[in-house]
């Protein structure tokens, strides 16, 4: 038997995250590229991937995941930074809490999250980015 890779990246990786997210949060959405999809909304996007240990049975994969949180400045009014700190932790509990209890990735790392970025997406909008740099381990085994 071979290892089967097919449908790792996308199936078990972006859309196992936004299924899960989507359970408790609007407008989850995967994409490379940002686009305004209300007052509040989160993108996933797969940057990177880096084989750990590949043998004749398993290959085992570390995945670099980009989840930004977008936040309208108009409707968050003045209590936008307690209300979003809140919401992104509420994001952050979602995900770790599920990296025990998943077949789509062995591990779950929350590596760093940025508050207030200043980039080109909120250039001309005024939305506030929250972004939540994640690496996940996927074992990949006979099929």
């Amino acid at each position: 038997m071979a290892v089967n890779y097919d449908k790792i990246g996308f199936t078990l990786i972006e859309k196992g995250l936004r299924d899960h997210i989507n359970k408790d949060f609007n407008n989850v959405y995967i994409s490379h590229h940002f686009k305004m999809k209300g007052n509040e909304f989160i993108r996933i996007h797969l940057l990177s991937s880096t084989n750990l240990m590949t043998t004749n049975a398993f290959e085992q994969r570390e995945y670099n995941v980009m989840i930004r949180y977008y936040f309208n400045r108009k409707i968050m009014g003045d209590g936008i930074n307690e209300n979003i700190k809140s919401k992104v932790d509420r994001l952050k509990k979602k995900l770790l809490d599920r990296q025990t209890n998943t077949l789509s990735w062995t591990s779950l790392d929350i590596e760093s999250i940025q508050y207030d970025i200043q980039d080109d997406e909120n250039e001309n909008n005024d939305i506030y980015i929250v972004q939540l740099d994640l690496i996940l381990v996927n074992h990949n085994a006979l099929n």
